[in-house]
């Protein structure tokens, strides 16, 4: 609606002359998803701070979050000066004295103010958020006893002690209610209505027909909304479940399903599975390939491999069906070429499906370079795209090409052609490395030398390695550097290209995958760590050091492997695992944490720092879209958003349109909406809802009646 777009366009501009008061434009959006925002934004720097809590602040009081707001408040009094600081206390005054909120404690609820201090006993129930100071809860009364709803002011007074069966807030500040067939409506400041009005329609009554001596044209007057009367259509379909439905059918709302299995997305697709059977998701959630294949592959280069009958084929990310399932064997593409096998024999096809070169080989190779290898009559080809065969060779195994070489086997004996099939190094070594800044290390007759990309023979080297061979990448960072691993006297050290050793015999082990410029060694039973260029960053220390991922890696602290720290890439302890916790790896700027209590695990996110971005209070997690994961507990659902590491907690029945900024929520049989940080924006009332339409407006069930309501939850009147 207008008016509210208009409030939220002056909430920004206020918040924009806010922050230039404080000296600088705040660029980013207001820290208002976890309570540590601001520190990480700004470190010890009072000026930014005193300006990130206050926007802060703005932002959540805007919201209605009063009790957070009071809290960044309250923490931007310690860094701002002095004018800033009473501004702040001034508002927080204002807070604590206009606001309420309720506590829970045993399945009752208090009211409190918005520090938290209760001003009632514990003895509502099912309360709606304060709403210009006054409130609707439930409660039942007489005999036998009936549900009744009652208006309750801020300081626990109740407004209506009599009850109706219904009170609906109205836009404009009023309450729509009802008793049994009669229908009226009181302003915010009456307490009983002026008449009633006989209403047995499945909607409410309009103004018109409950206007009294001009009652309501005045109330009407004052909505200021911009827009026009709510009008009542051809009231909206359910289907059996309660949920309203288009003319086709469909329900407008589809909570979310849960499946067995969502791997991790891959070129914006995850593989999915649900009882046995696989397809894939996009990073929306929605399955687009439906889950009817025995296996599938990740994606890669725009494809998905599936399988069905123990057949392969090939789907593209709209789940059209590009190859069907007719192959004993596909590869991913290459090069725009991908390997299959039909009825024994292996060729290729193109990205369309078609069969570009035809199954005739015993072996085909993926494309490198232009080129692949292939084997016919038990001969080596070298083939191009086209499928022209360039070359038979004599040679027992050809490698793929790399930097314009493959290396090659005749006997057993190894050494390297060009793309125009020459010999530029012999096959005559036992053993020969991968070229490094054109330098490899060969091996014959048990002496090593070091060779040029034309086979020249530059160095012998002095001593008798037992082996020389390069580091593997990493996963996560290429490793950097011109140095290899060699053992020799069961000892492993480091060699340049040069042949100069630049870490001496000494580890016990060096690892052979370097994960973010980093390599783990053993020295006497402990690891530490070592950089590309040989030098000790961590003397070995630890019991075990595993993989880093995103810059950080799990160490045992204890023998016993029963205390787990983390440490960054400088061997420096970032945090220790809390005790009965298990971290898993970091991806996507966080790690699942795993809390064992008693005979259950518990499963919560940490961040960079080891803080929980969500407490450990789920039984599971899935995927469910690309950066969203669903929380699962005894039946229960929430949602944890990764991007903005906010969450939803699992208390609900079921959850719906997970990507709008305010989420559909199901809890005790009624919908409603929150935000992603979990708080109930329009509480759970409704029997049935609709998404809000362009003109932020949503149809709803409540009371067996169907209205319009706004942004704010209120009844929209019709005409």
């Amino acid at each position: 609606m207008k008016t509210i777009l208009h409030v939220q366009i002056i909430r920004f501009l206020s918040g924009l002359l806010l922050m230039s008061m404080h000296g600088h434009l705040w660029a980013q959006a207001p820290c208002d998803s976890t309570a540590v925002c601001c520190d990480n934004r700004c470190g010890t720097d009072d000026k930014c701070l005193c300006t990130c809590l206050f926007a802060s602040g703005e932002y959540l009081r805007s919201q209605g979050q009063y009790r957070d707001a009071v809290a960044r408040f309250e923490a931007a009094v310690q860094h701002c000066k002095k004018k800033e600081s009473n501004k702040a206390l001034a508002i927080i005054d204002t807070l604590v004295r206009d606001h309420r909120i309720w506590l829970q404690q045993n399945g009752k609820y208090a009211i409190a103010t918005v520090r938290g201090e209760p001003i009632t006993p514990y003895q509502f129930s099912k309360p709606e958020p304060f709403r210009n100071g006054v409130a609707i809860y439930s409660g039942y009364i007489g005999e036998p006893k009936v549900e009744k709803y009652f208006l309750v002011d801020k300081t626990g007074k109740t407004l209506t002690p009599a009850g109706y069966d219904a009170i609906i807030p109205v836009e404009g500040g009023g309450y729509y209610l009802k008793n049994s067939d009669l229908h009226s409506f009181i302003a915010g400041s009456d307490k009983t209505p002026e008449r009633w009005t006989s209403n047995s329609q499945p909607y409410p009554l309009p103004l018109s027909e409950l206007d009294s001596n001009g009652l309501l044209r005045q109330f009407s007057a004052t909505q200021k909304n911009g827009k026009e009367a709510a009008k009542v259509p051809g009231l909206l379909q359910t289907n059996k479940n309660g949920m309203f439905v288009d003319e086709s059918g469909k329900p407008f709302v589809i909570p979310m399903s849960i499946y067995g299995d969502v791997y991790e997305f891959n070129d914006g697709m995850a593989q999915v599975s649900k009882k046995g059977k696989w397809g894939y998701m996009n990073a929306e959630g929605k399955v687009v390939v439906p889950m009817i294949y025995d296996v599938t592959q990740a994606f890669s280069n725009g494809f998905g491999r599936i399988n069905q009958g123990q057949k392969w084929g090939l789907v593209n990310a709209r789940g059209e069906v590009i190859v069907a399932p007719v192959y004993e064997k596909l590869d991913d593409f290459s090069e725009g070429r991908a390997v299959m096998r039909k009825d024994g024999k292996m060729g290729y096809i193109d990205t369309t499906g078609s069969e570009v070169i035809p199954a005739i080989y015993s072996y085909a190779s993926f494309f490198s370079e232009g080129l692949a290898v292939v084997r016919r009559g038990g001969k080596y080809i070298v083939i191009d795209k086209a499928g022209t065969e360039l070359i038979q060779t004599e040679y027992q195994e050809i490698s793929f090409f790399k930097n314009g070489m493959a290396r090659v086997w005749k006997g057993e004996k190894m050494g390297f052609i060009d793309k125009n099939f020459v010999e530029i190094v012999e096959p005559v070594y036992d053993q020969i490395t991968g070229f490094i800044e054109g330098r490899a290390f060969a091996k014959k007759d048990n002496q090593w030398v070091i060779l040029d990309n034309k086979g020249k023979v530059l160095r012998k080297l002095q001593k008798s390695y037992t082996r020389i061979f390069p580091f593997q990448d990493g996963l996560t960072a290429n490793f950097k550097g011109n140095l290899m691993q060699f053992r020799i006297n069961n000892l492993s050290g480091l060699i340049n290209t040069n042949g100069e050793e630049v870490v001496k015999p000494y580890y016990d082990y060096i690892e052979s995958i370097a994960i973010c410029n980093r390599i783990v060694v053993t020295k006497n039973g402990k690891q530490g760590l070592i950089d590309p260029a040989g030098k000790e960053v961590l003397a070995p220390t630890y019991s075990h050091i595993d993989y880093f991922h995103e810059g950080l890696a799990y160490v045992s602290v204890s023998e016993d492997l029963q205390r787990v720290a983390c440490i960054d890439t400088n061997g420096i302890q970032v945090f220790e695992v809390p005790q009965k916790c298990f971290g898993q790896d970091f991806k996507e700027g966080f790690a699942w944490m795993s809390r064992f209590l008693e005979v259950s695990t518990y499963y919560g996110a940490i961040d960079a720092t080891g803080k929980f971005i969500v407490p450990p209070v789920a039984h599971s997690y899935v995927r469910c879209g690309k950066g969203q994961y669903l929380l699962l507990i005894e039946g229960k659902k929430g949602l944890f958003y990764v991007d903005e590491k906010t969450h939803i907690p699992p208390i609900y029945d079921e959850i719906a349109h997970p990507h709008a900024a305010w989420v559909m929520v199901k809890t005790k049989g009624k919908w409603g909406w929150t935000d992603h940080r979990g708080h109930e924006i329009i509480p759970c009332r409704y029997d049935a809802i609709t998404p809000f339409n362009e003109e932020d407006r949503a149809t709803v069930m409540q009371f067996g009646m169907q209205f319009q309501i706004n942004r704010k939850g209120e009844m929209i009147f019709w005409n």
